[in-house]
């Protein structure tokens, strides 16, 4: 494709001639243009430009149906590539081939960010799933080192409904690594389907005061196929609030806390809820500081694994008024350790 800023097509009376594209090489050189490449589904391959391109508007799909399903890679981390006046980018991977996604290195505006009440917004709707989905073979997602600097409310990278259906047919890792959430403050990182593991290490959320990891919806089974999290080097300096952090993950089995500030933090109730797969490896639990905790009820009610709990002895609970059913529904519990 060459001089052109716009590239688009939705008419499908010129099928026959779509059907024969393979291969899209996009424009160098330009300041920005707008892409839609609906229909064209025997794509494989899509050449980014080498040279700085600001990408407005990118689409391969439509709002229900699957297109260039043959395309495994969408790459958007070349420093050339900027993403910071883009309205739209979206792909479905519905009976596709996907295998990797990334806009690692991205500055996401409000232009990404989907409003969604006067309560905030949400980043999410990049991977569009419909009713029917059976999803691709997606390996990895990455929005390593991406900066976020107008949502305030729900993250994701999926559509920010019809959550039940799969993007991955067999499960993916997400990579959200040294990601810079400015304005965010309630780190909710819901709309991820069916990861198999979250990786937020080395990530800086200067105004998030509430974290969990679920989502509230009743129904949803966005996120039960999640196995690990990792929350490594996290700084979250007005943290308080982590009530049903990890909460309702039946498969979840590992839980990475290490250099993860928890101080400020004043609620942890039904922190670990329902995660019937934690065993007393799964979680470090000296690399929560609970200085400022005054409630763990609920804790650890119904993670049925459990046959003995790590030593929890570093618990500072001081400040704690209420352990209401901490340890509730934990059937196979032969000991705990509470020396300090």
């Amino acid at each position: 494709i060459k001089d052109t800023t716009t590239f688009y097509s939705s008419n499908t009376s010129d099928s026959n001639y779509k059907n024969t594209l393979k291969q899209l090489v996009l424009p160098e050189g330009y300041a920005s243009y707008y892409i839609n490449m609906e229909y064209y589904d025997n794509i494989e391959t899509i050449v980014m430009p080498k040279s700085y391109t600001k990408i407005t508007y990118f689409a391969l799909n439509d709002s229900n149906s699957p297109y260039a399903k043959k395309v495994e890679e969408l790459d958007f981390s070349a420093e050339n590539i900027d993403l910071s006046s883009c309205t739209y980018l979206r792909f479905n991977p519905r009976e596709g081939s996907l295998k990797k996604f990334s806009i690692e290195g991205k500055t996401i505006k409000n232009s990404l960010a989907n409003s969604t009440s006067s309560t905030g917004s949400t980043f999410a709707n990049i991977l569009y799933r419909s009713s029917s989905s059976i999803g691709s073979p997606v390996e990895e997602i990455n929005f390593n080192n991406i900066t976020v600097d107008t949502v305030t409310k729900y993250f994701g990278c999926l559509n920010d409904y019809n959550y039940n259906y799969p993007i991955s047919t067999k499960g993916y890792k997400f990579i959200g690594t040294n990601m810079q959430l400015l304005t965010t403050t309630r780190f909710n990182p819901i709309y991820l389907g069916d990861a198999e593991e979250l990786d937020f290490s080395n990530s800086y959320m200067p105004n998030v005061t509430e974290m969990y990891m679920y989502h509230t919806s009743s129904g949803s089974t966005d996120l039960q196929h999640l196995k690990t999290i990792k929350l490594n080097n996290i700084i979250a300096p007005k943290l308080t609030n982590m009530s049903t952090a990890f909460a309702y993950h039946k498969k979840l089995e590992k839980v990475e806390l290490k250099d993860f500030d928890t101080s400020k933090v004043t609620t942890m109730a039904s922190m670990f809820l329902n995660c019937e797969k934690l065993n007393s490896e799964s979680v470090d639990f000296t690399a929560l500081n609970t200085e400022s905790v005054t409630t763990m009820a609920d804790m650890f009610d119904g993670c049925k694994s459990m046959e003995e709990y790590p030593n929890i002895s570093s618990f500072n609970t001081e400040k704690v008024t209420t352990m209401k059913e901490m340890f509730h529904l934990n059937d196979k519990l032969k000991s705990l350790n509470l020396t300090g």
